[in-house]
């Protein structure tokens, strides 16, 4: 019959296997990987150590104390293997566990099981035992067999091979997974250090016979928990992150959903001017950082992801342009809960190329508009003179191009202008005449293609705020597109309304349509997105400059389109605030 007592250890034990049973359940909860398991697993398996050690130095005689001992090995023999796979998967080694001695080792050590719940009947892991029992505790006094300094040489190779792997690498890897590794390193030598003391027979009677290794263990799962959580040890390995991380030009910042800094590579730490301080461990906000570079980096927790925006900083005397994307991380989109990365990709030399690209071509349209207006003026002194039909062809020809060209640099000189916020007027306008005043002036053009050009407006809309002569400029390039890709007896619709705080235009046809492939590029300068109907292909700027004047107006501008069916484009501009308005 099985029989217990009370025992003053009962306590430590329970509050052990508790302890190793609540870290388990914790890490088994965590995105499933070789890392997450094998540590979750050893936790189960220290538990059971734990609950089947309390059990044994709570037994009341020999038979139920022999039968607690034998199962206690359910939880210590599989410890090693499992500290060995943890710490492959840790340093990224997982073709390790492929190797035929490896696979050996783990499987023979493993069969040790068998020896320990078989010793009564090949007595290979105790050949003789003796129970002790005294007023206050009671014990087993046991010879160790063969089978038991078997599995004591293959658990403790095991784990020494694991210090030996961790201190390889522990010169390989950043600062701060050292000290992940330390963290490792003293979790594991608590509860060899305690094993090695009961096996070296040191302890009297009945000291001797118990086993305190799970305490020490609960100790190591602890200690291991709390590097899991708060520094993210089983999160972004060391080894990954030298592969992943230092060895790409990308700044590359893992954050949690606290904005604490889980691991940052030496990238972004050149690019944030952080390169001699230590800041993994601590909050974004509390980086000597720029206001609006702490905004990109960690934005608000409303804010969906992914999400991107840009930055300017100073760097050697000149500014470098950094893009930032910040993308959860996880299998699944935990998208203000999580764990985020933040890239931040230096893209100071395309910036700087456009800005030259864009000098030059300023600089080329600026110098073309003289010579360009002298040409068009003898031109028009010459068509005064007698001339002939085919001649005059050929002049009118001359100067329609000469025309188009007048116009594209003056697109360029307007796109440049408000790119760099100069001669845009600041007033307040009735938006009505500026729609009619668009519908006045286009109409001869739908007319002279036999289209029909209709205008629909509200009796009255709230007053805008900005440059009256730039959103009118805006609706006549995109009225003229419509023109321009809606074939004869088409109809074309201009509108102007009121939705949700913007006034809207919005201009319908049904025309050629845009091919889907196109829209994102749509409003970029020089993307021939779409032939004209006359059979020419536009610049593009005009899209580019619609969106320019919008967006000085903090507006936004929408496309939908479908080939052979036509496009509408809309442009939304905010009300202004009522002072405003007057």
């Amino acid at each position: 019959m099985f029989s217990f007592h009370y025992s003053p250890l009962l306590w430590p034990y329970l509050l052990s296997a508790a302890v190793c049973l609540g870290i388990a359940w914790h890490t088994w909860r965590r995105p499933a990987n070789l890392l997450h398991r094998s540590f979750a697993l050893m936790m189960l398996a220290a538990g059971w150590w734990a609950l089947s050690g309390m059990l044994e130095v709570a037994s009341a005689n020999e038979r139920t104390m022999l039968f607690w001992m034998k199962l206690k090995y359910l939880g210590i023999v599989p410890v090693g293997p499992l500290w060995l796979i943890m710490t492959i998967a840790y340093v990224q080694r997982p073709h390790w566990l492929r190797l035929w001695y490896v696979r050996a080792a783990i499987g023979l050590e493993l069969s040790m099981i068998v020896f320990a719940l078989s010793n009564d009947y090949t007595r290979w892991w105790w050949s003789h035992w003796h129970y002790v029992s005294s007023p206050w505790m009671n014990g087993m006094d046991v010879v160790w067999g063969p089978a038991f300094w078997l599995h004591v040489l293959l658990a403790y190779s095991m784990l020494f091979a694991v210090i030996v792997i961790l201190l390889r690498y522990f010169d390989n890897v950043a600062r701060y997974h050292r000290k992940q590794i330390v963290f490792l390193l003293l979790a594991l030598s608590l509860p060899l250090g305690s094993n090695a003391l009961l096996l070296s027979g040191r302890t009297p009677a009945p000291w001797a016979s118990i086993d305190f290794t799970p305490i020490p263990m609960a100790i190591s799962g602890g200690i291991i928990g709390y590097a899991l959580f708060r520094y993210g040890l089983l999160s972004v390995t060391p080894i990954a992150r030298d592969i992943l991380f230092n060895q790409v030009n990308d700044g590359v910042i893992v954050i949690d959903a606290r904005n604490v800094i889980i691991d940052i590579n030496r990238a972004a730490l050149r690019y944030l001017h952080l390169a001699n301080k230590e800041v993994v461990g601590q909050s974004i906000s509390d980086l000597d950082l720029p206001a609006n570079v702490l905004a990109c980096l960690a934005p608000d927790t409303a804010t969906d992801l992914p999400y991107e925006c840009d930055l300017v900083l100073q760097e050697d005397d000149r500014p470098m342009y950094l893009h930032v994307i910040v993308t959860a991380l996880g299998d699944t989109p935990q998208l203000v809960v999580g764990r985020r990365m933040v890239t931040l990709r230096d893209e100071t030399e395309h910036w700087l190329y456009q800005e030259t690209v864009t000098r030059y071509v300023r600089m080329v349209a600026h110098d073309v508009r003289s010579p360009l207006s002298l040409a068009v003026g003898y031109l028009s002194l010459v068509e005064k003179a007698q001339l002939d039909d085919t001649t005059r062809s050929y002049l009118d020809i001359v100067e329609d191009a000469l025309r188009r060209i007048d116009h594209l640099t003056a697109e360029l000189l307007d796109l440049e202008r408000l790119r760099q916020g100069v001669g845009m007027h600041h007033i307040t306008f009735d938006p009505l005449a500026v729609v009619e005043e668009v519908y006045n002036d286009v109409l001869p053009l739908a007319t002279a293609k036999s289209q029909r050009f209709e205008l629909s407006r509200p009796q009255s809309l709230p007053r805008l705020y900005g440059d009256p002569f730039l959103i009118r400029q805006a609706l006549v390039n995109v009225v003229t597109n419509a023109i321009k890709y809606t074939p004869p007896r088409g109809l074309i619709q201009l509108q102007a309304g009121l939705v949700e705080g913007h006034v809207v235009f919005s201009v319908q046809d049904n025309g050629l349509g845009i091919a889907a492939e196109h829209l994102p590029h749509l409003f970029e300068p020089f993307q021939h997105d779409h032939i004209r109907s006359d059979g020419q292909v536009g610049s593009g700027l005009g899209l580019s400059l619609v969106k320019a004047i919008v967006e000085a107006h903090e507006g936004e501008v929408l496309v939908e389109s479908e080939p052979g069916k036509g496009s509408c484009f809309s442009i939304h501009i905010p009300i202004p605030p009522p002072q405003l308005r007057k």
